[in-house]
């Protein structure tokens, strides 16, 4: 039996990270998901994951500063940068710090699961 590819999810609201995550699982993936950026940097170490969704605000390190380590350090890893506060100046800025796709929040989980596609 063939190992299902992992999404990661890091977002500090915990009903985003359960409502996300089930949407993906039943799509087909396995999740892992983590409640800030430091936990998701300690666990690259020992797995990279098929791709990584993450908030832009976020406790700690904020989202956009997270995409810029991925991006230099794993720029192989697409990363799907989410945000309730979606502006003009924030989306560009996420895809010039390399995201793969911006979702504003809310997003419809069908859209969600079609970007990890």
């Amino acid at each position: 039996m063939a190992e299902r590819a992992t999404l990661w999810i890091v977002d500090d609201d915990r009903a985003i990270r359960f409502v996300l995550g089930e949407a993906l699982r039943e799509a087909g993936w396995a999740v892992r998901a983590f409640e800030d950026a430091d936990g998701l940097l300690a666990a690259l170490g020992d797995e990279n994951p098929q791709a990584i969704f993450t908030d832009v605000r976020m406790p700690g390190q904020s989202g956009l500063k997270l995409l810029e380590r991925l991006h230099a350090q794993h720029p192989a890893i697409p990363v799907i940068v989410m945000s309730a506060f979606t502006d003009v100046a924030a989306t560009a800025a996420a895809y010039r710090l390399g995201a793969f796709d911006y979702l504003p929040k809310p997003f419809d989980l069908d859209q969600a699961v079609e970007a990890a596609r």
